[in-house]
């Protein structure tokens, strides 16, 4: 987008495009597709990056501050558990502030994955919709290492998202939106972009994208060897173990936070057992199974044609639905034609042709809540 360009203009640059094969086309040729290039603004990011640290990680060393003289940790307040450790609300002595500590267990203290993670959460400092890392501090008498992270006041996602206004929904998803295009911009994938890795405080109206565990540089053109994430929230080449994916994975799964939210149905794509093949099902009773045969012909999938046999089994219909008949009595305050617009420009199968986040910021959906000052790819100043 050139200096002058504007946030209309830049989505009726993207609206002007000939969607011919939409929702399942637009198809590049297949040698790109092979070769796995992701589109939009962010491709070489990194590419640019090779000489930096950010990408030495196994060389990282982690300085860990004195606990005592700036933390007092509240034990018996735990809000919540992950795999590193447990989460507990804490407060810095000098400022009398709250913050939260996530523990690390003994045996994550050094890991790879560990390491990656903070270096991610430093990369991406700054920015208003992500969390911000304060410290690293090590407890000396129960021998504990934690990070530090600014505390928000958040409310309980599962129900947030089942009970949401319309003005909060666009508040909410353009804010998850700018952290998830400010990560692609320094060349990171979340991986793991869900509900619970969003906290919105509806008072204070702050938004923060957490959780970086999951997070990878993408490069173009190398393979992907862990197709991870939690399994509503996977995009449909995760499940068939395409080894070039991209950012366009976050795009999936932010599609699928905002369709529960807009549909009142979570998970947007429910299913009764935990198999892959069921959940690539429960995505073809809405996308349809014409579109999900273009995409294993358009691409090269290690487990192409694994799941053909049972979507015949299942029934999948044909043809996609309109968005229009999940509409009824329960969500049509929040059911904007603007929304249903802008998530049938994201849940398609194929990843080449889901909006960047970079074009979704774009969409009239947003123009009430616009922030032209935090859409760039800086944090502010």
């Amino acid at each position: 987008r050139s200096g002058g360009e504007s946030r209309s203009d830049a989505w009726a640059a993207v609206s002007s495009v000939e969607w011919a094969a939409r929702p399942g086309g637009g198809h590049s040729s297949r040698r790109s597709r092979i070769l796995g290039l992701a589109r939009g603004e962010y491709a070489f990011v990194n590419e640019g990056c090779i000489d930096e640290d950010r990408f030495h990680i196994d060389l990282t060393s982690i300085a860990w501050s004195d606990y005592d003289s700036l933390y007092r940790v509240f034990w018996n307040r735990c809000l919540g558990e992950g795999s590193y450790g447990q989460v507990y609300l804490a407060q810095h002595r000098p400022s009398k502030s709250l913050c939260v500590v996530k523990t690390i267990r003994r045996e994550k203290e050094d890991t790879l994955k560990l390491k990656k993670e903070i270096k991610m959460l430093l990369l991406l400092a700054g920015h208003p919709a992500i969390v911000q890392l304060l410290d690293m501090v090590e407890h000396p008498r129960r021998k504990l290492k934690m990070l530090v992270f600014e505390y928000v006041a958040y409310a309980d996602p599962r129900e947030l998202m089942l009970h949401m206004n319309l003005d909060q929904l666009r508040y909410f998803m353009y804010h998850a939106l700018l952290g998830i295009n400010y990560a692609h911009s320094q060349g990171i994938i979340h991986r793991d972009v869900k509900e619970a890795n969003v906290l919105f405080d509806p008072v204070e109206w702050k938004v923060r994208l957490i959780d970086w565990g999951f997070g990878t540089f993408y490069f173009p053109h190398v393979k992907h060897s862990r197709w991870p994430g939690t399994r509503y929230y996977k995009s449909p080449d995760l499940f068939l173990h395409y080894r070039y994916y991209d950012y366009s994975v976050d795009m999936w799964a932010f599609a699928c936070m905002m369709g529960a939210a807009v549909f009142r149905r979570l998970p947007m794509f429910r299913c009764k057992t935990d198999h892959n093949s069921a959940q690539l099902i429960a995505i073809g009773m809405l996308l349809g199974s014409d579109d999900y045969a273009a995409y294993l012909d358009a691409y090269d999938f290690p487990l192409g044609g694994k799941f053909d046999a049972q979507f015949m089994a299942a029934s999948v219909p044909r043809k996609r639905v309109k968005w229009r008949r999940l509409v009824n009595e329960s969500n049509i305050d929040v059911a904007h034609p603007d929304a249903l617009d802008l998530l049938d420009r994201l849940l398609v199968w194929d990843h080449e042709v889901r909006l960047t986040a970079y074009e979704a910021l774009a969409h009239r959906f947003f123009d009430p809540v616009r922030r032209p000052d935090l859409e760039s790819s800086a944090p502010p100043g």
